[in-house]
């Protein structure tokens, strides 16, 4: 069973580590047998998205086991929907969001013009942070028709309530493991949403990978559900050529 992280960054990250290389995250994965990691540059959320969307596609050219990540702040955005299009001509399977960090709400008129330009991609995944109560009912209030998978990032035991009837909502709807800490938490999603649903992530190397293999290893699912979290999942998404 090939194990696939989601969520991780390399680069600096002020509130949660110094600087952690693309090397040093292929480390981690192979000291934890994590087969892939979802990854971008944290240059391009906190700086330039464009220099960052750059350094990702390096790192992954380099380091076979990494999958590029886009990132864009639509605070940014002016329009500029051809340099959008050069993005998904890229080999990056899905595009980040990071409202909180950025300082934008998500309910924010130039975040819809860009998802409407990745909903007639051919097959664009997207990721969003909702760490907070409410972001995850605006999302689902933006998305509207949005047709491929969206991923819910740092849904907690506080927000769990909200993510289940979101996702309950739409199908298209996703999670990553990474802030649930409670010991029902999958157990409780299995079944109200489906296992197929929910995502492993780390949030690596901010928050500790084995930690979070360990949360979904002792959570008391099933050895067949464990292996749709960790990998099967996230597999089925992106190799069946629905997230990108």
């Amino acid at each position: 069973m090939e194990i696939t992280d989601v969520n991780t960054l390399f680069g600096a990250y002020p509130s949660k580590h110094p600087d952690s290389t693309a090397e040093t995250l292929v480390s981690t994965m192979q000291g934890n047998q994590v087969s892939w990691c979802l990854t971008l540059s944290s240059w391009g959320l906190f700086y330039n998205e464009s220099e960052g969307n750059a350094e990702t596609l390096r790192a992954c050219r380099t380091n076979d086991h990494l999958i590029p990540v886009a990132t864009m702040n639509p605070r940014e955005y002016w329009g500029q929907g051809a340099a959008i299009e050069r993005l998904l001509q890229e080999p990056f399977e899905m595009f980040r969001f990071f409202p909180h960090a950025q300082g934008w709400p998500i309910d924010f008129a130039p975040f819809e013009d860009v998802l409407a330009i990745l909903a007639k991609s051919a097959r664009m995944s997207i990721m969003v942070s909702v760490s907070e109560p409410g972001d995850a009912t605006q999302l689902l209030r933006v998305l509207i028709d949005y047709p491929h998978p969206v991923i819910l990032e740092g849904v907690s035991s506080s927000t769990l309530s909200e993510a289940v009837s979101v996702m309950r909502r739409n199908e298209h709807i996703y999670l990553e493991t990474h802030a649930l800490t409670v010991p029902d938490a999958l157990p409780l999603l299995r079944d109200t949403v489906g296992i197929r649903r929910v995502l492993f992530g780390s949030d690596a190397p901010g928050l500790s990978l084995g930690a979070a293999l360990r949360y979904v290893r002792g959570s008391g699912l099933s050895e067949a559900d464990q292996n749709a979290v960790l990998g099967g999942n996230a597999q089925a998404i992106w190799q069946s050529g629905e997230g990108a």
